[in-house]
């Protein structure tokens, strides 16, 4: 199962939702994550990076924080990042993984709560 994206190199908009269960993770995030190192050459005024992920796996994890990582480098660029990790009100595991990715890769994460899983 792989997670829905969406990647704007004009808005710097970025979406990345649903539930990453890959069964090949490089096949899945490689394009992204390649397209993502080119964004960084070149971003938008500002971007904004929305994770809302019902599930991840272990294999999908090391390709986030890499995607987090890139975007910290454009921040540290002077470029506007704004990052939103969403997560159910239901699931603190999900809201402690986002809480992990800010600090592995010392960049803030918005930790947008949603109210009720459907």
């Amino acid at each position: 199962i792989t997670p829905e994206m969406q990647l704007d190199p004009i808005s710097g908009y970025m979406q990345i939702t649903g539930t990453s269960i890959p069964e090949n993770s490089d096949e899945v995030y490689r394009p992204v994550l390649d397209w993502i190192r080119e964004y960084e050459h070149t971003p938008a005024r500002q971007t904004l990076l929305d994770i809302r992920l019902d599930y991840f796996n272990t294999s999908s994890s090391k390709f986030l924080l890499e995607i987090i990582r890139v975007l910290k480098r454009v921040q540290d660029n002077k470029h506007e990042v704004k990052l939103r990790w969403f997560y159910y009100e239901d699931d603190p595991d999900m809201l402690e993984a986002g809480q992990d990715f800010m600090d592995i890769a010392d960049i803030h994460l918005e930790m947008v709560k949603i109210e009720e899983k459907h």
